[in-house]
């Protein structure tokens, strides 16, 4: 960074971009269930399990964590008012076990959900019992069901969202409660083998108990781990889906030179066993940084069934394109199918698959440097204390410095011509369709704000 004329200046090169701006996930283990309950999945599993979907009766959508509409489903207080999962073999963890799940509680006693034994015993059930803002979470014995002490903790009110976490600890046979990533109670009960070999219901009757919880329910993840408190706070927005900006920072680097079209290093994991549904990847190796976009011989990458993307590349503006994975088998290009989400972002493309074929099938997408585009170096000026007002395209909370946010802007391409960062909320990301230069009398003093803008008109404008 130098300064000129009075005005920071911040260089942003093809490498400055590849390697700082990038923010990779939290160190958070996979869950075995990962339920959204929203209006993009409905009541579908999208972890790396492929569950079987849960069946909705009774609950309609409504407004998530985030206010959305369709990030939730109701459940109005009903016996016939349920959303039920089947038991398999995932679900039933045994021994260390831990779920998060958001709720939206309107004061009524009942199961939020429970792993339903249909009869009038028990198995682990977490309820809203006692008062009307009164969380219980109680293990059960695996066999003989018999209970274990359970967790309470009073939350003081109700209709309002809450995160809600419980992890147990099969070595330690620890138990903690947490709400909104704060432990608020926590246990000891042994090391017990768990009751959680049997479906899974959320909202509805437990059998034999009239007592019916009413209000929302979002984002049921179940794992077979005991979770920190650490990973619990960093699993919160899991089922928030990465944007056109968050994308291009909020990945995982995928460094595997064998994945090189002309590699012949055979017997690597398949695709759905080496990439995690659902998350953002960077390519990043001398293998190339893009998937190849033309059919592969037979063999290529060293895989029995060599993929490919579909279709070109986006741009910039762009955004988030839904394309497919073709997966070569004989003289078959397109044999099998996986659905890809690819972003182009300021100097590089990242890729999240969905649906990926069975395992058994050998698919393996192959990659290489085809169609590369260069991505010249930016400057950017800025002025602190000062904003630019009534331009805002975008916002975005919790950026940790002004180079994610500048980082941003460059992965908007043409859509971003200047950006405010804000020492608020954690750094807040404004960015603007104008710039100072268009808009003077839209700068605004803000003892908070620094404006940036790129170079377009660098040495020749000086903030009023």
């Amino acid at each position: 960074m130098l300064e000129i004329n009075g005005l920071w200046l911040l260089l942003f090169g093809f490498e400055i971009i590849q390697e700082r701006l990038v923010l990779c996930e939290k160190d958070v283990p996979e869950p075995v269930g990962l339920f959204p309950l929203n209006s993009l999945h409905t009541t579908k599993d999208i972890s790396n399990s492929y569950l079987t979907a849960g069946t909705a009766v009774g609950v309609s959508l409504a407004p998530g964590p985030d206010g959305k509409p369709g990030g939730s489903y109701n459940f109005p207080g009903s016996a016939s008012s349920y959303i039920e999962i089947p038991q398999q073999a995932q679900l039933d963890t045994r021994f260390s076990f831990s779920f998060l799940v958001w709720i939206y509680n309107q004061g009524s006693l009942g199961p939020v959900f429970h792993y339903d034994i249909q009869s009038g015993s028990y198995a682990i059930h977490f309820y809203i019992t006692g008062s009307p803002s009164m969380l219980f979470v109680r293990m059960v014995k695996r066999g003989s069901l018999a209970f274990v002490n359970a967790l309470t903790h009073e939350m003081g009110t109700i209709n309002n969202w809450r995160y809600v976490g419980y992890t147990y600890d099969y070595s330690t046979g620890k138990q903690q409660l947490f709400v909104d990533g704060m432990k608020v109670n926590e246990g000891n009960v042994g090391s017990i083998q768990l009751s959680t070999n049997y479906k899974i219901k959320i909202g509805g009757a437990k059998y034999g108990d009239k007592r019916l919880f009413k209000g929302r329910v979002s984002c049921l993840q179940i794992f077979n781990k005991a979770l920190t408190q650490a990973q619990v706070l960093a699993a919160r927005t899991r089922c928030v889906e990465k944007n056109d900006y968050t994308s291009c920072f909020q990945c995982v680097f995928l460094d595997d030179p064998t994945r090189a079209l002309k590699s012949n290093v055979s017997g690597q994991p398949a695709d759905r066993q080496a990439l995690v549904r659902r998350r953002w990847y960077r390519l990043k190796s001398e293998a190339g940084t893009r998937i190849v976009t033309s059919c592969p011989a037979p063999g290529s990458c060293g895989a029995q069934s060599p993929g490919w993307l579909n279709g070109q590349y986006p741009s910039l503006e762009t955004g988030i394109k839904k394309m497919e994975i073709c997966y070569r088998s004989g003289s078959n290009c397109c044999a099998n199918k996986a659905t890809v989400y690819v972003r182009q972002c300021y100097g590089y493309p990242v890729f999240m698959l969905d649906d990926v074929p069975d395992i058994s099938l050998g698919n393996r997408v192959c990659t290489g440097t085809d169609q590369e585009s260069i991505f010249p170096n930016a400057m950017f000026q800025s002025t602190n204390e000062k904003c630019l007002s009534g331009h805002v395209i975008y916002a975005e909370i919790n950026v940790v410095e002004a180079s994610v946010c500048i980082g941003y802007c460059l992965s908007a391409g043409k859509k971003c011509e200047s950006v405010n960062f804000i020492q608020l909320d954690n750094g807040t990301c404004q960015l603007n369709n104008a710039t100072a230069i268009e808009f003077p009398q839209h700068v605004n003093a803000n003892s908070s704000c620094t404006y940036y803008q790129s170079n377009t008109a660098l040495m020749s404008y000086v903030m009023p």
